[in-house]
Formats: C-alpha cells, sequence, structure tokens
C-alpha cells in the first residue's frame, strides 16, 4: 500500500467488504459503522473508493476472507457424497434422489436441454455425469420394487 491508511480508513474498508459479501454494497453505511459523520459518508466514500489504497486493502481482505473460509464446490461434494451414502445404507431413496438433484445443480445439468446435452457430450468430461445419473435411477428403481 503506497499510503498507511488510518484506523477509520481501514474499518470502512472492512465494513465496505461486509456490505460486498452481503450482496449490498454501500459505501455510505460503511463509512457511518466506520465512524464518520453523515456529512463526510454522503461525500467521500465513492471518491475513496477510486483510490488505490482503498482497492488494494480491499482486495487484501478479499483474499484473506476467501482463503480463510475457502468453502469450494469440491468440500460440498465431498459432503454430498458423504451424506448419499449413508442415505443409501440406510434405504433412503428419496433423500439420495435430492442429493443427486444437488449435484446436478451444482454442474448446471438442471437447466441443460436436450440441445445442450447433445453439445455438452462434444466434450469428453472426465466422467459421463448424465451415464452415472442413470445408472443410480436404474439402482433406485430396483430399490423401489424389492422395497414394494
Amino acid at each position: 500500500m503506497p499510503r498507511k491508511m488510518n484506523a477509520m480508513q481501514i474499518e470502512f474498508c472492512k465494513y465496505y467488504l461486509e456490505s460486498c459479501d452481503a450482496c449490498e454494497p454501500n459505501a455510505y453505511n460503511a463509512a457511518l459503522k466506520a465512524g464518520y459523520s453523515q456529512s463526510v459518508a454522503k461525500t467521500y466514500p465513492y471518491k475513496w473508493l477510486q483510490r488505490q489504497d482503498y482497492k488494494d486493502y480491499i482486495n487484501l481482505l478479499k483474499a484473506k476472507h476467501q482463503q480463510e473460509n475457502e468453502y469450494t464446490i469440491e468440500k460440498y461434494l465431498d459432503e454430498l457424497d458423504h451424506v448419499q451414502k449413508q442415505a443409501l445404507s440406510d434405504g433412503n431413496v428419496s433423500l439420495t434422489l435430492r442429493i443427486l438433484q444437488a449435484k446436478a445443480k451444482v454442474y448446471g445439468f438442471d437447466k441443460l436441454t436436450m440441445k445442450d446435452k447433445k453439445d455438452y457430450q462434444q466434450f469428453t468430461p472426465k466422467i459421463d455425469v448424465f451415464e452415472k445419473i442413470e445408472e443410480k435411477a436404474h439402482v433406485f428403481e430396483k430399490i423401489r420394487h424389492t422395497n414394494a
């Protein structure tokens, strides 16, 4: 950072980043929470966000936040796999199907049309997810018929 930021400026950046996490970026409210007066909050925050020192510090905070709170798609899918195995061993077909639906949403397959599916099959992914889902569906059908 070229300029040394004071405590209120640092707090402003933290509050601004929090408002971005809440999907409502609001420099005015961030300035008020950091302790600035209403007149300062109305005038300066938008100018501050254009300055490189503020941008750099906010980017530093973002990177730190992402590193500390990294919850990746892979971790989510691993958790779904764990729950799915437990549901299968308990014979909970309904939960297992919901987990498959959740996985499909992660991959964006819930929004694919038949044309998209054909386009998707032009690529060679590591696994054919459609094939895996069809395999699971056959297993569930067998379980449903044996439990009926």
